[in-house]
């Protein structure tokens, strides 16, 4: 009887043990294939962060709306772009646009990608392009991020090792790459 008192405190101490043991989630990595892309930025608890599409949506897509004013979109920093994204969905009307093919985005079992903001754009550029991951052009792709009724910003990536990503503006109508992000 005292075996198996003793058996089943053991047991219950073992058990009790386990529960309390937590496995620590290894940190994500720049580069690293997740959830359907390529992370391009990590935060600090190394569990959440911004990803790319592995490839580009559109090579000529225009930013649309030109002539209209969407002030909900002029968010620059990280983690504006779907807030731009869902600002600009609702204030234009026009089809094809930029933003209408991040937001109708179904890659890897995901459908919550959006057009990233400026800063986001400058990141994916510094964390992929820069090191050759994710198959991103030298060429000019769109932000979410609007600058005026006319005006949007984009980047332009270049393989002239003195520029840097630029945050030009240019008209919406012009037609510019697209990579859909999303966060994770």
């Amino acid at each position: 009887m005292k075996n198996l008192i003793l058996l089943a405190c053991l047991t219950l101490t073992i058990s009790a043990c386990k529960k309390d043991k937590k496995i620590a989630t290894p940190a994500k990595i720049i580069g690293q294939t997740y959830q359907g892309g390529i992370i391009f930025y990590v935060d600090a608890t190394g569990q959440h962060g911004l990803l790319a599409s592995p490839m580009d949506q559109s090579l000529s897509a225009i930013w649309g709306c030109f002539g209209t004013d969407i002030p909900a979109a002029a968010g620059i920093a990280v983690g504006t772009g779907q807030a731009n994204t869902t600002a600009i969905i609702k204030g234009c009307s026009e089809v094809g646009t930029a933003a209408n093919i991040c937001d109708d985005l179904n890659l890897g079992g995901y459908t919550d990608w959006f057009l990233p903001s400026k800063d986001e754009v400058n990141l994916m550029y510094n964390n992929l392009y820069l090191k050759n991951i994710g198959n991103l052009y030298s060429n000019k792709y769109w932000s979410s991020t609007q600058m005026s009724t006319k005006v949007a910003f984009f980047s332009f990536f270049t393989t002239d090792v003195i520029a840097a990503p630029t945050a030009s503006d240019s008209y919406k109508s012009n037609q510019y790459h697209v990579r859909a992000v999303r966060a994770f």
